[in-house]
């Protein structure tokens, strides 16, 4: 799917073209997050494995990952099927990262358009 320009999200369009394209009232929303972990209390694979449990059981979805060698973690957050993630949701990841132990930093940026950021 071609993406849309903010012009062009803003023409006109019927009710069924907007639901096809995921804009106006049928605009899904997801956040990315960067996560800096302490390699000394976790591997890479446990922590991408951590991350993509508490994702998968609330039903949301997870593209991203990082490098091996490194100690960061990124990616985008969003709904597993059809739908938009909300505030309740993003404060949901939150708290989830401020639990855990081996998060150094994290950055959870704000809710966006899932299919035309």
């Amino acid at each position: 799917m071609r993406l849309l320009s903010p012009l062009e999200r803003l023409e006109p369009r019927s009710r069924r073209l907007c639901k096809k394209l995921h804009i106006e009232e049928f605009t899904e929303y997801g956040f990315s997050v960067d996560i800096t972990f302490n390699k000394n209390v976790v591997q890479f694979n446990d922590a991408l494995d951590n991350l993509i449990e508490f994702v998968e059981v609330n039903h949301w979805l997870f593209g991203g990952g990082g490098d091996q060698n490194s100690n960061a973690i990124s990616g985008f957050i969003c709904k597993f099927n059809t739908g938009t993630l909300a505030l309740d949701d993003w404060l949901k990841m939150k708290c989830w990262l401020e639990e855990q132990t081996w998060i150094i930093e994290y950055t959870l940026h704000d809710l966006q358009d899932s299919w035309h950021c």
